[in-house]
């Protein structure tokens, strides 16, 4: 869409250009083709050319205009403003908690997340997953590997339970919102300690349930997402600062 108003505009210039340039000059200043059928074919042709040009590029930018203005309006269920992003942060041996701790020395950082997956990153691991208390029935479900901080770096909400809040906290997982409607629980609530079972046989316990948010893109609907603890292991780190120290 940038390189389509430089285009329309080039052709626009040029139509004129070829057409005039195989009219003999004679004709043009004695002011014959310009009374002729030609002549007034030509005109019709090249007002109707850049009436058309015109027509596109204001529809092209008005679409471009209400796009815009459709994400910056639209709830992404997150708030990344004070959020980046740090891939490989750990160097050698040192796990995650150490450099987690690390960086909460420094009075500017809020608070340090760890994951295998940032939002914007769409292939995401699935992994099936049923309730063990009622007749067990297996439901794919994409998985997120996330550490403690996850969801205040994220900006995320958390709608029931809590979040991981200890290393101990190793065979317990988040279900978010989809996750929860997709089961059939009676409430965000009634899903907190649950038993779920993984298609590997390892048995976890719910223990909160996150809000929706747009993991890969805005467009696309929500999917229902499991979040599990995995403590020393991860690809990002989302670090949430304070911008007013």
């Amino acid at each position: 869409l940038v390189s389509f108003p430089l285009i329309a505009f080039f052709i626009s210039g040029l139509l004129p250009a070829i057409s005039i340039s195989g009219i003999p000059p004679l004709s043009l200043l004695t002011g014959k083709f310009s009374r002729g059928k030609m002549g007034v074919l030509t005109r019709n042709t090249l007002v109707f050319c850049q009436f058309t040009a015109t027509t596109v590029i204001i529809l092209a930018t008005v679409m471009v205009y209400l796009q815009i203005t459709h994400l910056q309006k639209k709830d992404l269920g997150i708030d990344l403003n004070k959020t980046i992003a740090v891939k490989g942060a750990v160097i050698g041996d040192a796990p995650a908690s150490t450099f987690r701790q690390e960086l909460l020395q420094f009075p500017q950082i809020q608070s340090v997340g760890a994951t295998d997956n940032i939002p914007g990153m769409q292939n995401l691991e699935i992994a099936p997953l049923a309730r063990m208390d009622i007749d067990p029935v297996y439901k794919r479900l994409s998985t997120i590997r996330i550490g403690r901080g996850y969801l205040e770096s994220l900006g995320a909400r958390l709608i029931a339970g809590r979040t991981y809040q200890t290393s101990a906290d190793t065979a317990v997982i988040l279900l978010n919102r989809t996750a929860v409607e997709n089961f059939e629980f009676e409430s965000m609530a009634s899903a907190v300690g649950t038993k779920m079972r993984f298609g590997s046989g390892d048995e976890m316990k719910v223990i909160g349930v996150i809000e929706n948010y747009d993991q890969s893109a805005a467009k696309n609907e929500n999917q229902p997402v499991v979040f599990w603890h995995y403590p020393d292991d991860y690809v990002f780190y989302l670090i949430r600062y304070n911008s007013e120290q």
